[in-house]
């Protein structure tokens, strides 16, 4: 058994297959999974993140309007999504509960792994009396909560693009403590001094 089946088994043993709400999203080892009202998205995570490779993802569509599927059938669907081994045996699964159901159906897309929020991220947020602080796989934004008159606000330039984006979260990651006493102005020093471009402006012009 590999380092991607263990994690895997880790997952399901340390949860209880209960299904899936409306708006909730859940990750394995090597899938994501999002339901919506009428449909389920699944996301092939082995490539998430990574530059020049492609990330496979299904939609699984229709729920709300096939003859026979109830949330049972459906919590049903997504506990065997979330067992599957990798994405090719998710699909295959999905499928054959498709051959099932009148008017449900599938639709496969391919996405750039590099906009693909890798498995496991966790995005940053930090908030004292002076400034917020936003870090995301795509964006950040650093805003002042002192200045209401002209709510100060930085985020990524766009000359710096995805590159200074990974930067700011790797330099917020590692410095979090001294980030929760810092001031807007103090912030945006520290960003120069480490080399982070961003665009700087007012919200409320």
């Amino acid at each position: 058994m590999d380092r991607t089946e263990i994690a895997r088994e880790l997952i399901l043993t340390a949860r209880t297959l209960v299904g899936i709400n409306v708006g909730e999203t859940i990750e394995t080892a090597v899938l994501r999974i999002h339901r919506y009202r009428g449909s389920i998205r699944v996301t092939d995570l082995e490539n998430a993140g990574k530059r020049g490779k492609k990330v496979d993802e299904f939609i699984v569509d229709g729920l709300d309007r096939s003859t026979g599927v109830d949330d049972s059938s459906v919590y049903e669907l997504l506990d065997t999504i979330e067992a599957s081994r990798n994405y090719a045996d998710a699909l295959r699964n999905a499928e054959k509960f498709v051959s099932e159901y009148k008017n449900s159906g599938i639709y496969e897309s391919s996405l750039r792994g590099v906009d693909v929020t890798p498995a496991g991220f966790k995005k940053i947020k930090i908030r004292n009396d002076n400034v917020l602080i936003e870090s995301d796989f795509d964006s950040f934004a650093v805003r002042d909560l002192v200045d209401r008159h002209n709510e100060p606000t930085c985020i990524p330039s766009a000359s710096g693009g995805k590159k200074d984006v990974k930067l700011f979260y790797r330099w917020v990651s590692d410095n979090q403590s001294e980030l929760r006493n810092m001031t807007f102005q103090q912030v945006i020093s520290a960003m120069r001094a480490n080399g982070i471009k961003y665009h700087h402006y007012c919200a409320m012009d």
